[in-house]
């Protein structure tokens, strides 16, 4: 499953641009969660850790007992990685919080305004926002 996956992402990547390089490293270790990623940060030395979360924080013993009482591996990394930490929630969850603001009567208006927006106008490279400093005369 992991090579078939693998293989995947390096076609998605050549489609995308041929000329940009991937490399991903995947290894299989037993041990406790939390330790292993924290020997193969400082193995590897990797520019960011992407994490996934089931979104289950209510749920501690299970969770405590793979990560050595932490409860949540995305916690514990988010807290104690030295890289950028990226955490990836389960589509459902993302789904179940984008309804719930929507049905939301003082959010309502913003999902609208977001939802035209992103239907009729392409990507813009304009900055949006405040500038990060002032503008000189």
């Amino acid at each position: 499953d992991a090579k078939r996956l693998l293989k995947e992402i390096q076609d998605k990547n050549v489609e995308y641009d041929p000329e940009r390089k991937l490399s991903i490293v995947v290894e299989f270790v037993a041990g406790k969660v939390t330790e292993t990623i924290e020997r193969m940060i400082a193995l590897y030395r990797p520019d960011a850790l992407v994490v996934g979360t089931r979104g289950q924080g209510g749920i501690r013993t299970w969770g405590a007992a793979l990560t050595g009482g932490v409860g949540s591996v995305s916690k514990y990394c988010l807290s104690r990685s030295p890289v950028p930490v990226i955490v990836v929630r389960p589509e459902r969850k993302v789904r179940k919080t984008t309804e719930k603001r929507r049905a939301d009567p003082k959010r309502r208006t913003h999902f609208d305004e977001l939802t035209r927006q992103h239907t009729t106008l392409p990507m813009s490279p304009k900055p949006v926002g405040l500038p990060l400093s002032p503008s000189l005369p």
